[in-house]
């Protein structure tokens, strides 16, 4: 069995890119605007996979459609390119977008880096709130919330019996407030004050 291991970086115009007909994966609006908010704030930091054989995409499917959203298809990025055979390339689109294969968010774990970052209101649009993860056990830190249908503009901060100070709240809702959203926060009984 050849080895498809190695990286080979390729500057490539979107035009010149396919987008696989059989993908089976999928993206709600609201999700690629958090993809869209990704690549703005982090760069385009994972490249697109492509088979020069049949010139589809193999992997990156949602990062094309937000790339083409963002610039236009004369824009140039960085592709890794391989050379594998429609059947590979289709075993390799699965295995690369089967969530079964990864790995999955440690719930006390996530809720620490999301309360690092909770301050932060560039942050906001990442929809970090979409997480799929399984049910806490004990409440904790809630997460910046977005429902699209009930609150349109609005972003909900839950924060239920977490120990987080009225300043530190009226310091984030200041910073959310800038960005022109309104806010909802769940639960203001459990905060001291400094």
């Amino acid at each position: 069995m050849e080895n498809k291991t190695n990286i080979n970086l390729v500057t490539m115009r979107l035009s010149e890119l396919t987008p696989a007909g059989y993908n089976p994966r999928k993206i709600t609006d609201l999700a690629k605007r958090g993809l869209i908010k990704s690549i703005q704030t982090f760069g385009y930091a994972d490249p697109i996979i492509w088979n020069k054989r049949t010139g589809n995409i193999i992997s990156g499917h949602q990062r094309y459609v937000a790339l083409v959203e963002m610039y236009d298809k004369d824009h140039e990025i960085d592709v890794n390119v391989i050379d594998v055979d429609d059947r590979t390339e289709k075993a390799m689109n699965i295995a690369m977008n089967n969530p079964e294969i990864q790995g999955v968010f440690d719930s006390e774990a996530l809720d620490k880096l999301l309360h690092d970052i909770i301050e932060f209101p560039q942050f906001i649009d990442l929809n970090f709130d979409l997480i799929n993860m399984p049910k806490q056990k004990e409440p904790g830190i809630g997460v910046i919330e977005k429902d699209p249908l009930l609150y349109p503009n609005w972003i909900v901060i839950r924060y239920d019996d977490f120990q987080i100070s009225r300043n530190k709240i009226n310091s984030i809702k200041k910073e959310i407030e800038k960005t022109g959203a309104r806010i909802v926060c769940s639960d203001m009984s459990n905060t001291d004050s400094d």
